[in-house]
């Protein structure tokens, strides 16, 4: 089974997203905040990570940048409240996918498929 690293400080969205992702045969690990994500992410060695950017602790770019910093490489999706052009050429030159909230499942489990 495919595991799945979700970070997402909103609750009702983080519990949607692991359901979602378990009825589709995925683990599913998640996390609230940055610090908690990184922590995760070198314990469980995901197969791919699902992010929010704006989090606390430490905020979704910046677990970004630490996570693309490590030797594990995987596969990292970001699901954002803001326009992905507010972060430059960051966004779409070091993560697979961006999604602009609300999300569509069926959309974001193709994506996740095809990179895993």
């Amino acid at each position: 089974m495919k595991k799945i690293l979700l970070v997402e400080d909103e609750q009702n969205l983080l519990d949607i997203y692991c359901e979602f992702f378990k009825s589709n045969d995925f683990e599913c690990i998640t996390a609230e905040d940055g610090i908690t994500a990184l922590k995760l992410f070198e314990e469980i060695r995901p197969d791919i990570v699902i992010t929010d950017i704006k989090l606390s602790g430490l905020t979704g770019i910046e677990v970004l940048m630490e996570m693309k910093q490590m030797e594990y490489k995987i596969p990292i999706i970001v699901i954002t409240g803001v326009l992905p052009e507010k972060y430059g050429g960051y966004l779409t030159n070091h993560v697979e996918a961006v999604f602009t909230k609300p999300v569509t499942l069926s959309a974001l489990l193709a994506k996740v498929k095809e990179l895993v």
